[in-house]
């Protein structure tokens, strides 16, 4: 029995919708196999001819109708299964990854059921089959679907058994330091200690480099117990010759477990590999190499593979091919060579210098005290020389240092940036009272006044050119109205006027800003918002306005901020997500020490609280190094700039409820939390063995361990983190 005419019209139109968007998703999914196109193209090509046999209305055209519906079933019963054994696979990789990647699995497999499944179950129950055949299909099809969840169930639980490294036991320090000062002794000449004979395993694999002063000096790879594989690397070392000098660090990865993922491509090949924790092996020339966690980190091969090709900043994994070419090139031989049999290789990982032992988890040594408030003041004060290191003759910071490499960047130079820079150092100063903070600022300051030209009508401002930015202009005058706070010198009060009439200008009439300054007319010019410049200028008219005693600037910022916390942020969900709100909140602070207004506290307790639920906690994340952090999920690692800029926002806000008589314990845990994290993340002498100069590295913060790198705003932002969370740390917290 057929559906009547107009039910049969609508099905026909829904499949041709399905058809379109089937062939449109197939036009920008890139799979490494045919496969999944194949599949897509014929599920296209069967929802048109499904389209076509429902409107002519025979029996063949039903006929196809229904095989299109049970094709759509089948393709979406593979969807929930591949998905499902992908979750088993990484959970086996990652352990439990996290209730955020588990809810957005699931609401891909809701999203999928709606529109994938839900279409051909009305579809064929619309074109129902006799009573005969449909009593038969009832009687066996729930027997089918309970054998069918049980497999599903058994596969995925294979899946993932065959993912899972299983626990080994590690090394014991006192080994681990014998291990050591043997293979120093070698070196030194100086008598050798003795060895445990049943430390380790026969199989084990052993990876040794040795550094001197951020070079490699020899890198050998051995199989044994810790005795036998210590006494091999002690008679590589002695044929090296290697000379008695200072300086040296070895670096030691023992191989504890390994899971073949030859043949694993596309994106599930590229997060096979656990960042930081897992290296790779593979056979090169009948000799099986191992790239440890912490050369692909200083390789950058942890974020390099691009999933989707035409979202080129989402970089996620390490690209396999990426990864035989390094493998061959560490064999010694051409990057071609053809490296085979991939094994995904855990391990543990140590480094021995001056006598100590440092445990490593992701290349990083292991501390898992609570920061204390000394900790803190101790990390911003090393930030602090880092950036005074950093700065040039000519006034400039250096932007970004290789520190594998030594390799330094400045171009393209980010003046907004400078400024924040030296704002931190007068920060530090005030903290401090070290004089050579305020003479690195006022170096920066200097070379930002030199900056300055004509805006038009009689206005002054940072790089001027064409278009004036507002940021530039913001940050600076936050920057120059700070060192007059500071100090109580009138040293760059005319760059504090100029600039704030300059900022002032930006302003609308309804307290918002525009961002870009026509230079020959000093006319404001409409355009898109851009993230942070409208706070940053509130703070900045707030600041200049207490230095200089204009109340027409104080009166500018505080309708600023009334603009940021009321119209801008004012619409439906406004009150589930907040995105550039810790500058808001840095505002806010100053503004609320001033005037108390509570729409200004809501917005930034309201905003620092969404940034707390987005961190890690002690008792919920499943990596120990995450804690603190702020970001999606455990899959996701979090990023240092990130989690300071937002911490920034955390401390503004804690203050105010300081001032409002109700300290909130749960954003003071959030800032302990980001303070351990970015101490964490900070480079001590510890971990800059590999680096080509130990110390110029020292008191830096890469942008996430994926990257070595430091750029100077990550150092800024997380050394004023520590600074200020040193003093709320050092206050009693509240009950």
């Amino acid at each position: 029995m057929l559906p009547g005419r107009w039910v049969r019209i609508v099905f026909a139109f829904l499949d041709l919708l399905t058809a379109a968007a089937v062939t449109g998703f197939m036009s920008i999914v890139w799979s490494a196999t045919p496969i999944w196109p194949v599949a897509l193209g014929a599920w296209a090509a069967i929802l048109i001819m499904s389209a076509i046999g429902l409107v002519s209305a025979t029996e063949l055209g039903v006929r196809v109708a229904r095989f299109a519906a049970v094709y759509q079933l089948a393709f979406f019963a593979v969807l929930v299964v591949g998905i499902l054994s992908s979750v088993a696979y990484l959970w086996g990789t990652y352990g439990q990854i996290g209730a955020g990647l588990a809810a957005t699995l699931l609401l891909i497999l809701a999203v999928l059921f709606e529109l994938v499944a839900l279409l051909p179950v009305f579809k064929l129950r619309s074109l129902r089959i006799g009573g005969d055949q449909a009593a038969s299909w009832g009687k066996y099809g729930y027997a089918a679907s309970l054998v069918a969840v049980l497999g599903v169930l058994t596969y995925c639980a294979s899946v993932r058994a065959r993912a899972s490294l299983p626990p080994v036991d590690p090394i014991e320090p006192d080994a681990r330091a014998a291990m050591g000062a043997y293979l120093m002794a070698v070196i030194d000449g100086a008598p050798l200690p003795q060895l445990s004979a049943d430390v380790g395993r026969p199989g084990d694999r052993w990876v040794l480099r040795m550094y001197r002063r951020g070079r490699l000096e020899a890198r050998h790879e051995v199989t044994g117990t810790l005795a036998q594989a210590t006494e091999a690397l002690a008679s590589e070392l002695d044929r090296r010759s290697l000379s008695s000098l200072s300086g040296r660090a070895l670096a030691i990865d023992r191989v504890v477990g390994e899971i073949d993922i030859e043949g694993r491509t596309g994106v599930v090949g590229a997060l096979s590999i656990v960042p930081g924790l897992d290296g790779v092996s593979g056979e090169v020339s009948g000799t099986r190499v191992t790239l440890t966690p912490h050369e692909m980190v200083v390789r950058r091969m942890l974020s390099e593979y691009t999933p989707v090709p035409f979202i080129r900043d989402f970089e996620v994994g390490a690209d396999p091919e990426a990864v035989r070419k390094a493998l061959c090139e560490t064999a010694g031989q051409a990057s071609d060579c053809g490296a085979r049999h991939l094994r995904r290789a855990r391990t543990e990982s140590w480094t021995y210098k001056d006598g100590i032992v440092h445990d490593l988890y992701r290349a990083r040594p292991v501390d898992l005290r609570r920061p204390s408030a000394h900790d803190a003041k101790s990390g911003a004060i090393a930030a602090g020389y880092y950036a005074l290191r950093s700065l040039r003759r000519d006034g400039r910071f250096v932007y970004k240092l290789y520190p594998d490499t030594g390799r330094q960047e400045i171009e393209p130079y980010n003046t907004t940036r400078h400024a924040g820079t030296a704002w931190f150092l007068l920060e530090l100063y005030e903290a401090t009272g070290k004089r050579e903070f305020l003479k690195g600022s006022e170096k920066a300051l200097d070379w930002l006044r030199g900056r300055m030209g004509d805006c038009g009508a009689g206005l002054r401002c940072i790089d001027p050119g064409n278009q004036a930015r507002l940021g530039p202009q913001a940050l600076s005058l936050i920057a120059f109205s700070t060192h007059a706070r500071t100090t109580g010198s009138d040293r760059y009060r005319e760059v504090i006027d100029a600039l704030a009439e300059t900022v002032a200008r930006f302003q609308r009439d309804d307290g918002d800003f525009d961002f870009l300054l026509d230079t020959r007319t000093a006319d404001p010019i409409a355009g898109d918002r851009v993230l942070y410049a409208g706070a940053q200028a509130v703070l900045g008219l707030a600041l200049s306005g207490q230095v200089t005693g204009n109340e027409t600037h104080l009166a500018a910022a505080g309708a600023g901020l009334d603009f940021l916390a009321g119209p801008y942020w004012d619409f439906f969900v406004s009150d589930f997500f907040f995105i550039e709100e810790h500058w808001t909140c840095l505002a806010a602070d100053e503004l609320h020490r001033l005037y108390g207004d509570p729409n200004h506290a809501r917005l930034c307790m309201a905003a620092a609280r969404f940034d707390r639920q987005l961190q890690h906690r002690r008792d919920e994340t499943v990596f120990p190094d995450y804690v603190g952090g702020i970001g999606f999920t455990p899959f996701f690692p979090p990023y240092t700039t990130n989690t300071a800029g937002r911490t920034e926002g955390m401390v503004a806000a804690y203050r105010i409820s300081q001032r409002q008589g109700h300290p909130d314990p749960e954003l003071r845990r959030g800032i302990e939390d980001a303070v351990g994290f970015l101490l964490h993340n900070q480079y001590k002498r510890g971990d800059t063995y590999p680096f080509r100069n130990e110390w110029a590295a020292v008191g830096g913060v890469p942008w996430s361990y994926y990257d070595p790198v430091i750029r100077i705003d990550s150092v800024q932002h997380t050394g004023s983190v520590l600074l200020h969370g040193s003093k709320i740390l050092s206050e009693q917290p509240p009950n």
